[in-house]
């Protein structure tokens, strides 16, 4: 019995087929002789996997050697964070509502650009904020797990309220039993009505 390495003698025929999980064949078997020639097909999606066998017979219909490969997508975290509208002066407080996807998290990235003072890390899973200035603001929060998956979130709606200011003055001094005049400038922060 004599063996050989050399397809170019054997002239050996490559036959690629590809299943799903559920073995439902995806592609055709498509065979060439270009050991190179498996077809094009698209990374399965999240949580699925492809099963893709490669089939080599030579000339005289023996098949030499049959192999196969699993190729899976793992799921990717599903970050997600909330953040309540705050007057100026009080810290926003980030609650991360991320889900892990098929690993563990493993690192938390923020970005915020509110030109703030954080209170904690830039890479907990929480955070609080206090912004320097009234806005709106859009920040963002990336998750990576064990997996090296990673997916960003933005949220674009994060209001720091301006504060309303009361300015109270008189023109002069008045004795007991005099009426005593008064003004009060109020400044309205941002869309709030004066309650009391």
């Amino acid at each position: 019995i004599w063996a050989s390495d050399d397809y170019e003698i054997n002239n050996d025929t490559f036959s690629w087929t590809y299943f799903d999980q559920n073995g439902n064949i995806l592609v055709p078997t498509t065979s060439s002789s270009n050991p190179n020639s498996a077809p094009a097909y698209p990374a399965p999606d999240q949580g699925d996997s492809i099963k893709v066998v490669l089939t080599v017979t030579n000339e005289h219909g023996c098949i030499e050697s049959t192999d196969e490969i699993w190729f899976y997508t793992y799921i990717h975290p599903n970050t997600s964070f909330s953040v309540d509208s705050v007057c100026q002066g009080l810290e926003s407080i980030f609650e991360n509502n991320t889900q892990a996807g098929d690993g563990v998290i493993t690192l938390w990235n923020w970005t915020i650009d509110g030109g703030g003072q954080p209170i904690g890390s830039f890479s907990d899973s929480t955070l609080n904020y206090l912004y320097n200035n009234p806005g709106l603001y859009t920040e963002e929060l990336t998750a990576t797990d064990a997996n090296g998956c990673s997916t960003t979130y933005t949220l674009d709606s994060i209001t720091v309220w301006q504060n309303p200011e009361v300015t109270i003055s008189t023109s002069d001094e008045d004795c007991q039993g005099v009426i005593s005049e008064f003004e009060a400038i109020i400044s309205l922060g941002s869309n709030q009505n004066i309650n009391s």
